[in-house]
C-alpha cells in the first residue's frame, strides 16, 4: 500500500530547515548584490537614420520593373557602408572619441573569476596565454586599434518593413555612446 505524502508533510521539513534555508537565501542575495554592484554599466546610444535614394522623377517602364530591386541593393549597400572601416575613421577623427576610448583604455581592468583561471592555467602550463594574439595587435598603429574597437560597438540593424536603420553604440560611458551614435 503505498503512502500518500501531504502538504504537512512538506510544511514540517521546511520549518525544520528554515535556518537553512534562510542562510542560503541570505547569501545567494548577498552573492549577487556584490555581483551586481562590481558590474561596469554599460550604456547604448541608439540613433534612427533613412535611408533615401535620390531618383529621377522621369522613368521609363523598364525601370520601374527593377526599381525594386535596385532600391534593396542599394539600401544593404548603405548598411554595410555604416559597418565600415572608412566612416569609422571619419567617425573618430570628427568627434573627440579617440580621446575618450584611450582614456577608456588606459583604466585597470576589473576583477574577474574568469582572468584568474586563465592565469592560473596558463601558470600551470595548460593553456596557451591570452595575450599572445594581442601581442601582435600591439604593433598594429593605435588609429587601427580604435577602428577596430570602435566597430565593436557598433550595432547597425535594419528596422523590417521599412527604410530606417537603427545604428546603436555601447560604451561604459555615456557621453560617448551618444557621441559614436550620433
Amino acid at each position: 500500500m503505498e503512502e500518500e505524502i501531504h502538504l504537512r508533510e512538506y510544511v514540517r521539513v521546511l520549518i525544520k530547515r528554515r535556518w537553512l534555508i534562510a542562510f542560503m537565501l541570505c547569501a545567494m542575495t548577498a552573492a549577487v548584490t556584490v555581483y551586481s554592484f562590481r558590474q561596469t554599466p554599460v550604456y547604448q546610444a541608439t540613433a534612427q537614420l533613412l535611408i533615401e535614394k535620390e531618383t529621377p522623377n522621369v522613368v521609363s517602364f523598364k525601370e520601374v520593373a527593377s526599381l525594386d530591386t535596385a532600391d534593396t541593393e542599394y539600401f544593404q549597400t548603405q548598411v554595410k557602408l555604416l559597418q565600415s572601416r572608412t566612416i569609422a575613421k571619419q567617425v573618430l577623427e570628427n568627434q573627440d572619441i579617440l580621446k575618450m576610448m584611450s582614456e577608456d583604455e588606459s583604466q585597470p581592468e576589473s576583477f574577474s573569476i574568469r582572468q584568474i583561471v586563465t592565469n592560473l592555467l596558463h601558470s600551470l602550463g595548460v593553456q596557451r596565454a591570452a595575450n599572445v594574439p594581442e601581442a601582435a595587435d600591439a604593433a598594429a598603429p593605435s588609429e587601427e586599434r580604435a577602428i577596430t574597437a570602435l566597430l565593436q560597438r557598433i550595432a547597425v540593424t535594419p528596422v523590417r518593413g521599412s527604410r530606417l536603420v537603427d545604428v546603436h553604440a555601447r560604451s561604459t560611458n555615456s557621453a560617448q555612446a551618444a557621441l559614436i551614435a550620433n
